[in-house]
């Protein structure tokens, strides 16, 4: 007993050291393990237990971790509670630019257009000094932009955008075996637009994709309601 006592007296900061390493390496490996679950459940489309696990680990957040709540969140509609996710992370330095793209639309959402073009203003800037490593395709940015002026009622300059966009996006569904969550929300606004200009059957093939994508999410309980409609009316 005298010798175990000893050697704990005599190695005490050794072992301090070692029980430290210990409880971070296990904390880091149960952080990425919820992280790799909310991401795997977040791609799988299955947004509320996404934003369980994510809520766990923004107790102490990440900004990453804010982000994929926040987009969680604006998926299923919830989007005060998004906006409030994704400026957290801007708070906490996330300086990627499709947060700012995306509280664009939020705020158009909620009517706030001034707010809305002061993202896209900070957005653009991002664009254009950091694209090279931070950078939306001229497709995504486009839906977004498009969107935020269709909210707005500015329908000309929304078709004009998503008249240069939507071919680019048709070419790359097409290439996929089956399109993934992150379709849908642009599939249900392409749809919207198209309506508006009259084309019915382009408008039911991406109404039904964004069904496909992600049907948890608020895109395919729009897309089915425009279905509906548009059964209705013929």
């Amino acid at each position: 007993m005298y010798d175990i006592l000893s050697f704990v007296i005599d190695n005490l900061f050794e072992i301090l050291f070692w029980i430290i390493v210990l409880y971070f390496t296990v904390v880091l490996f149960i952080h990425r393990d919820f992280y790799g679950k909310g991401f795997l459940l977040k791609k799988q489309g299955k947004y509320l237990r996404a934003i369980e696990v994510f809520s766990e680990i923004t107790k102490s957040p990440r900004p990453s971790h804010l982000y994929a709540k926040g987009y969680c969140n604006y998926m299923l509609g919830y989007f005060q509670h998004a906006i409030k996710n994704l400026e957290k992370a801007i708070e906490l330095k996330l300086n990627r630019i499709n947060v700012y793209y995306l509280l664009a639309v939020l705020y158009a959402e909620e009517g706030k257009f001034d707010i809305a073009f002061e993202y896209l203003e900070k957005g653009e800037k991002i664009q254009n000094n950091f694209g090279f490593l931070n950078k939306l395709t001229k497709h995504e940015r486009n839906d977004y932009l498009g969107w935020v002026y269709h909210l707005k009622g500015e329908s000309g300059k929304a078709i004009e955008l998503y008249d240069a966009a939507i071919p680019i996006w048709m070419k790359n569904i097409q290439k996929l075996k089956k399109v993934n969550e992150y379709y849908s929300a642009p599939c249900y606004r392409m749809g919207v637009i198209l309506l508006k200009k009259g084309d019915m059957e382009s408008s039911k093939k991406l109404f039904s994709l964004a069904v496909m994508a992600s049907p948890e999410s608020i895109f395919a309980r729009k897309s089915e309601s425009e279905l509906e409609a548009i059964a209705k009316d013929n």
